[in-house]
């Protein structure tokens, strides 16, 4: 599956900026992705997968595709009011919202049709408790699961999670703010408004301080860039890319204490719908400060998440 994705995704940006917008349009990009989603959703002896195994693949396309409009809406912004995206948005809206007569629309209802077919089969349990008393111990598909061994998880993915942002993303640079420091107006609504963008935060203020630090060769960050004559700077593409997987695996342990440490688990669009300032539909971001703790809300609607 991860072989279709850059294509895809390259593929629909070469589209979107070279041919015109038009019903022909939209029947090359149904047959393509629906093609393309027809040979994901196929096992290695040609059959088609259960509709269990399916939904994760469709939701793939589907993500990717919205991050090409996001990446699309910024472009279009950048060449006319970069202060107004708005109008760009509305331009590509009937490509990646649902009960529209396009692609995305479609992918969407298939989701939808496998989802509710894999609720209607009926199948052996994957968890089997076996301590029915205190329940600290579990078969997960057959391999035995003890309740200590989840603690010792998120310790350590405490512990990698703190040794990637000190070494790995900050690169030893020691740019921390300290937490007591932040101040947010929980009764703020404004569009736009975050305890980031609140200007008694000076912290927050100056937005290029890491690559700064990059330029300047401070901490971990000596060779990744050098700085011409000419005032241009030359960057190390691959150690660009070492920072990247390692941000990119910070990201994703950072979810993933989102999601298991956040009382009942959430569902997977309520992570991707959230915000971290406040917009026209949706006036209380779900990033915010309660006190002395970094708080995630969940406030996932539907509605949200198609308009955001």
């Amino acid at each position: 599956m991860d072989g279709y994705v850059i294509p895809v995704v390259a593929l629909l940006a070469f589209l979107l900026r070279k041919v015109p917008r038009s019903e022909e349009l939209a029947n090359a990009l149904q047959t393509l992705l629906e093609g393309l989603q027809g040979r994901a959703n196929q096992d290695q002896g040609g059959m088609f997968k259960e509709p269990k195994d399916i939904t994760n693949t469709i939701a793939k396309f589907t993500y990717c595709m919205c991050l090409t409009f996001l990446m699309e809406i910024q472009n279009c912004a950048a060449s006319t009011d970069p202060e107004d995206q708005h109008k760009a948005c509305d331009s590509l809206l009937p490509w990646f919202t649902k009960k529209t007569l396009s692609t995305f629309a479609c992918l969407c209802s298939l989701q939808h049709h496998a989802s509710a077919i894999s609720y209607d089969t009926m199948g052996l349990p994957k968890i089997w408790w076996k301590d029915t008393e205190n329940w600290t111990s579990m078969l997960f598909k057959g391999e035995e699961i003890q309740f200590g061994d989840l603690c010792s998880m998120f310790a350590d993915t405490e512990a990698r999670l703190v040794e990637l942002w000190e070494q790995c993303v900050l690169n030893g640079t020691a740019q921390l703010i300290d937490e007591l420091c932040i101040v947010d107006d929980l009764t703020n609504r404004e569009v736009g408004y975050s305890f980031v963008a609140d200007p008694r935060n000076t912290a927050f203020k100056c937005k290029v301080q890491l690559i700064q630090a990059a330029l300047a060769g401070e901490g971990g960050f000596a060779h990744y860039a050098t700085v011409l004559a000419d005032g241009k700077a030359q960057w190390n593409k691959r150690a660009l890319r070492t920072w990247l997987q390692d941000y990119a695996e910070m990201g994703a342990l950072l979810l993933l204490r989102a999601e298991m440490l956040s009382g009942a688990p959430g569902q997977g669009t309520e992570l991707t719908a959230m915000t971290y300032c406040n917009t026209k539909t949706w006036p209380t971001c779900n990033l915010v400060m309660l006190g002395n703790h970094l708080t995630i809300l969940y406030q996932y609607m539907k509605m949200t998440a198609l308009t955001g």
